[in-house]
């Protein structure tokens, strides 16, 4: 059995999205919990077993997941008909763990730092700075081969292709 721990309008809203794009809403329950709110509302669940009380956190059979960069991964690689993971031996799982560890650890604290209004320059040091972010993101994107008669296209991600019942491609 798999449970998805969720609190709508918060960071686990991303796996429920991710859940959608692997076609796997049926196979995994959706456990609605509360969680402390920036705004002071909410509170602790009794019912969320994470460890910090927060989400997203997955069980499966008994065994927890936490980590948004952590279920991503996992539920790539258990849903693997959908093709949104690169399997263990592939030469590209490398880079591929290298981004979702890189968000996680790059990219998500140097744009919540900035959402709260914190800015230091040993941060900048530490993480990178918004600019560098999106110099290394567009550097990625903008070395891949495009189309020609020897290249083949990007990989399709759920960044490049429409969600499941849209019209339009999932952007950032």
């Amino acid at each position: 059995m798999i449970t998805l721990f969720h609190s709508p309008r918060s960071r686990s809203t991303r796996i429920v999205a991710l859940l959608q794009e692997l076609d796997a809403l049926e196979a995994v329950g959706i456990e609605i919990v509360t969680i402390p709110r920036m705004d002071g509302s909410g509170g602790r669940d009794p019912r969320n077993p994470h460890p910090d009380g927060k989400v997203p956190l997955l069980v499966h059979d008994g065994v927890q997941v936490w980590e948004s960069s952590a279920i991503i991964a996992y539920l790539a690689d258990l849903f693997p008909q959908a093709g949104l993971g690169i399997p263990a031996g592939d030469p590209q799982r490398g880079p591929y763990l290298s981004w979702l560890a890189w968000y996680a650890g790059v990219v998500e604290p140097v744009l919540t730092l900035k959402a709260v209004g914190v800015d230091h320059p040993a941060l900048a040091r530490t993480f990178r700075t918004e600019a560098e972010i999106e110099a290394r993101l567009s550097e990625a994107l903008t070395d891949r081969p495009t189309s020609s008669a020897t290249a083949s296209p990007p990989p399709t991600s759920c960044c490049t292709r429409p969600m499941r019942g849209s019209a339009s491609p999932a952007g950032p």
